[in-house]
């Protein structure tokens, strides 16, 4: 890294040295490596461009040759290199060349591993929340200034010093790589802590034509009448091209697919538990999951600013039922448990349901689909009217507390045709019992709030 903030990297077509912004590096920019450690002990550094990833170790060499390390490489000061007596210089107009003969700022560089590289590119391209005091920090907050430093709000800290360590970034506890969150040190050991904020909703979409039609009015309303930011994730066997054909007009950069084959009724109903198996999951939080029946009716980012804060699962509660008397939550189930007292628990429905992380929330989803399978496997398909309904009630009720007043207040609902819950928008509205009319049903209500949006004074 140069004392710009910059990466050092090697153009293949001209044979030259260049430093760029981590968010401007793109596919022909082959960041600059340096020899091992044992190169600060001989004196002698050698660079050669990344061409498999972006900053690994390594001893090869190519036509740059070798600098003779020429000063200390405290994090402030950074390293010199010098090659025929001339020290090598990162240049304001994006150039790296040997000309300089006396060594200042623009000859300074620091060395930084592949890990400490993915988490500058990931930390500056996101949004998060510190812990200490829930307030939130945008990307635009976030920039490498001159000097390696890493400005961090109205914080900075030095570079590399004060980042994760390569093994602590992006390490969850189970090994696998996440990103949702980053430990800094500032002043050289004052800790912080920032939650990654970066939303996603999941959808999950097979069958015939009509429920395209209705995944399309779904993701419009999340879109225009919510005004989301976000990605979507859909889930189910069309193809990102086949996906593209049936959702006009709608962002199509920011939905991506997660196939998954569906020949059983398993498969069906707990498809919507694999989102956290897809492989860019670990890359998001907080999760809103959505059913095709379901639509947005407001704009919907504060809503995941105040689910990134929340801590449990939450789910839309039928307050009208009860988990120990009421089928399609789960009473099947609870009556033939010993080991479950759920006589004044309501129920809750299972098509709007939020997430706010994948830890410590992972296994539970897992256990969920688990539940599914093997009661299927026991109790046979048509032993489940209401789809995962009544599993994951009782498995969330009994292993996983999960709070019913976050989610409930923000959803209306449609029953035998009339909408239940008022007149004024909540944030989502469910459509249920509207039968063969549904998809017609939602079409005309996102047109209306649209048209009521639009009309509204500013």
């Amino acid at each position: 890294m140069t004392w710009f903030g910059t990466i050092v990297c090697h153009n293949p077509r001209t044979g030259q040295l260049l430093h760029r912004p981590i968010k401007e590096l793109c596919d022909d920019d082959l960041p600059v490596l340096v020899e091992d450690s044992d190169a600060f002990d001989t004196g002698l550094l050698v660079l050669r461009p990344a061409r498999q990833c972006r900053a690994v170790r390594t001893t090869a060499s190519d036509e740059h040759g070798s600098f003779v390390y020429a000063s200390g490489a405290h994090p402030k000061v950074g390293l010199s290199l010098k090659r025929d007596d001339k020290f090598l210089s990162a240049r304001p107009g994006g150039s790296t060349m040997a000309m300089m003969p006396a060594a200042k700022a623009w000859e300074a560089f620091v060395v930084i591993s592949k890990a400490e590289l993915d988490f500058l590119d990931f930390f500056q391209g996101n949004d998060w929340w510190r812990r200490s005091d829930n307030t939130f920090l945008r990307a635009h907050e976030i920039a490498l200034l001159p000097g390696f430093k890493l400005k961090v709000g109205s914080d900075e800290l030095p570079v590399p010093r004060g980042l994760p360590s390569a093994r602590e970034w992006g390490r969850g506890p189970d090994g696998d790589i996440r990103r949702s969150e980053a430990v800094l040190f500032f002043d050289g050991w004052r800790i912080e802590a920032f939650q990654l904020f970066r939303p996603l909703v999941f959808v999950v979409a097979y069958g015939p034509d009509e429920i395209f039609e209705r995944l399309h009015l779904c993701l419009r309303s999340l879109f225009e009448l919510g005004r989301y930011e976000g990605d979507v994730l859909v889930i189910g066997d069309k193809s990102h091209r086949e996906l593209s054909a049936l959702l006009p007009r709608l962002p199509m950069d920011r939905i991506h697919v997660q196939n998954l084959r569906a020949v059983s009724s398993f498969d069906y109903y707990s498809a919507r538990y694999y989102f956290s198996d897809w492989e860019s999951a670990h890359l998001y939080q907080p999760f809103l999951y959505m059913d095709l029946d379901a639509a947005v009716d407001c704009p919907v980012m504060p809503f995941f600013e105040a689910v990134a804060f929340h801590d449990k699962l939450s789910f839309q509660a039928e307050t009208w039922t009860r988990l120990d008397t009421h089928i399609p939550a789960g009473s099947a189930l609870v009556r033939n448990d010993p080991g479950l007292e759920a006589h004044d628990l309501p129920g809750f429905n299972s098509g709007i349901f939020t997430v706010p992380s994948l830890t410590p929330h992972e296994g539970t989803l897992r256990k969920i689909r688990e539940a599914i399978r093997r009661y299927l496997e026991q109790h046979g398909p048509k032993s489940l009217s209401h789809f995962d309904q009544p599993i994951v009630n009782y498995v969330t009720v009994k292993l996983a507390p999960i709070d019913y007043a976050f989610l409930t207040p923000r959803v209306r609902y449609t029953q035998n045709a009339v909408m239940v819950g008022g007149d004024e928008p909540l944030g989502f509205v469910h459509f249920w019992g509207n039968g063969p009319e549904l998809t017609d049903v939602m079409a005309r209500f996102i047109e209306e709030t649209a048209r009521k949006a639009a009309d509204a004074p500013a």
